[in-house]
């Protein structure tokens, strides 16, 4: 019964639309519709093809929304980890003082998830070098070890501290203070996220200034050796 009212609704509404056309027009207008009739059955086929055409546009721009989306949505909810902070300081400047690491440069490096979802398998590389900045190019990352692997929550917080090695000599403590050499912190973070995909980051650091440093000094960002994926 509802469908037959929208029936005679559609009708009238067709009957009141011809009505409105003059009298005189409207031999023009019944023509325009048989010629258009007429053509649609004439190229049947050819405008098949067409709507077919236009169909799997459509279609195909549906799934790459929907792909587009999935990728948003993945990028969102990953895991992201980064270096969050790095300390500079020497043996001397700890609590209580290490006098046999005096004027050797040691770092507390600290990395963050900041993800909303937890990184797993994180395994992580990192090493001190004081060198010319016209040498930074020759910091190199080894391959990494699947090993002390650790997950790191969302918001979660990973800590390593390293050492260079030695005492630097008095040359070199003045180089650095002239910017002729850097104190260099560089090194890799590997790990996985929640959809099971492989994730890095690189990272390079460089410090010149005063050794040992004063409280309270960071780290500059190089230009290289910061990649991320």
């Amino acid at each position: 019964m509802k469908k037959l009212f929208q029936s005679l609704i559609v009708l009238a509404a067709i009957a009141a639309g011809v009505a409105a056309i003059p009298i005189s027009a409207r031999p023009y207008f019944f023509g325009w519709i048989v010629s258009a009739v007429q053509y649609t059955d004439a190229h049947n086929s050819l405008i098949s093809a067409i709507a077919t055409v236009l169909l799997a546009c459509v279609t195909g721009g549906l799934v790459v929304m929907a792909y587009l989306q999935i990728k948003t949505t993945r990028e969102q909810l990953r895991a992201y980890v980064f270096p969050d902070s790095a300390v500079l300081c020497d043996g001397m400047a700890l609590s209580p003082p290490i006098p046999g690491k005096a004027n050797e440069p040691g770092v507390v490096l600290a990395w963050k998830n900041t993800g909303q979802t937890p990184a797993s398998n994180v395994i992580s590389w990192g090493q001190v070098a004081v060198i010319e900045p016209i040498n930074e190019s020759r910091l190199t990352v080894p391959p990494l070890q699947s090993v002390f692997a650790s997950h790191l929550g969302a918001g979660s917080v990973g800590t390593k501290s390293l050492w260079f090695g030695r005492a630097l000599t008095p040359s070199e403590i003045a180089d650095i203070a002239a910017g002729a050499r850097a104190i260099y912190l560089f090194g890799r973070i590997e790990y996985s996220d929640i959809f099971r995909k492989k994730r890095f980051t690189n990272f390079r650091l460089a410090y010149a200034g005063i050794f040992p440093p004063p409280p309270g000094v960071i780290f500059n960002v190089c230009e290289k050796g910061n990649e991320a994926q």
